[in-house]
């Protein structure tokens, strides 16, 4: 699986950001929503409640441009053809942080997405299988439920 770049935003100058991959997206959506401190592969982030403005996918690293780049209409039909992976990606992230919120299974941060949907997976019992498989039939096939 390729790896895919996102970016935590916390403020509106250019750099107010903090980059992520997609392992880390879990524990991001988690921190957004719960607020708390986390520790990424690029730095720490103390959220304090509010501070989350949004997660967003990084074009710039995506494509390997520098960061002060300045996307124009040809840059963005060059990643029209990501968008719907990145989104997908994004919203399975969404699906695995209600589930560690809903399970509490706070310890499952400590792994990679992957990693945290193939434990949940193998510990699973019928009624978390029926959970992921209501919320998204595609990711169950992925897995091999």
């Amino acid at each position: 699986m390729d790896k895919k770049y996102y970016k935590i935003v916390f403020g509106f100058n250019e750099g107010d950001y903090l980059p992520i991959t997609s392992d880390e997206l879990h524990k991001a959506q988690i921190i957004s929503i719960e607020g708390g401190k986390a520790s990424f592969e690029a730095g720490f982030f103390n959220n304090r409640g509010n501070d989350v403005m949004r997660i967003t996918p990084d074009w710039h690293r995506a494509r390997g441009w520098n960061k002060g780049y300045k996307m124009n209409e040809l840059d963005y039909e060059d990643v029209k053809h990501l968008q719907e992976s990145y989104l997908k990606t994004l919203n399975n992230s969404r699906i695995l942080a209600d589930y560690i919120r809903k399970e509490n299974r706070y310890d499952l941060l400590e792994k990679t997405a992957s990693e945290a949907f193939k434990n949940i997976i193998k510990i699973g019992n019928t009624e978390t299988k029926k959970y992921l498989n209501s919320v998204n039939t595609d990711l169950v096939n992925k897995l091999s439920i």
